[in-house]
């Protein structure tokens, strides 16, 4: 149980984005200034993951959310709305830097899936956030698979793996239904896949 509880918190989808970039900078066939690496590290840490903390904690002062843990669809309404804002200013920043501009691909994409999820919610269509994080990681890694003519095969293989334990888990602990997971990951899949092919 603890391992499963372990699982869905390292794999939360505020810690994903800088893991994401992380493996980003380690894997494409790019020479990176450290400081630049660092930088932007930096910036998406506070961004994607201290940002959505305090969010979260003024939601709760504010009774926008009743809970931490059990959040309804309606609830998670505004945030997920506050968050698609943040992710596609990250998007702009990062696109507007020739080299810099698969991350803003990224994080064009991961607003792309947001917006969606945002939309369906008011069809009483809930999706797995945990899913689309691994969705959109495991989407981006495809297109830069497909854009570089260097091999991304093994992260590739390395998130969808890590999305099957984390759907087990997520599953065992009775979070979330199997609908809701499914529904998730194929967004986050599909959104850069489509995003890269819009933009060609």
């Amino acid at each position: 149980m603890r391992l499963l509880n372990f699982i869905s918190v390292v794999l939360h989808p505020i810690v994903l984005p800088t893991v994401v970039v992380l493996c980003f900078f380690f894997s494409v066939p790019i020479i990176y200034p450290k400081s630049q690496r660092l930088t932007i590290l930096a910036l998406v840490f506070i961004t994607t993951y201290l940002i959505p903390i305090l969010f979260v904690f003024l939601f709760r002062r504010l009774g926008v959310l009743t809970s931490y843990d059990k959040i309804s669809l309606n609830e998670r309404k505004l945030p997920v709305l506050t968050m698609l804002f943040v992710f596609y200013l990250m998007g702009k920043a990062f696109y507007t830097v020739p080299n810099l501009r698969d991350l803003g691909t990224l994080f064009y994409s991961s607003a792309s899936a947001l917006c969606f999820i945002y939309i369906v919610s008011f069809l009483n269509v809930k999706a797995s956030l945990h899913l689309v994080a691994m969705g959109i990681a495991t989407g981006f890694f495809l297109h830069l698979n497909s854009y570089y003519s260097k091999s991304f095969l093994g992260l590739i293989i390395v998130f969808i793996l890590l999305s099957g334990f984390l759907a087990s888990s997520l599953l065992y602990l009775r979070s979330q239904h199997p609908k809701e997971i499914y529904v998730g990951f194929f967004i986050g899949l599909l959104a850069p896949l489509l995003f890269s092919s819009f933009l060609q």
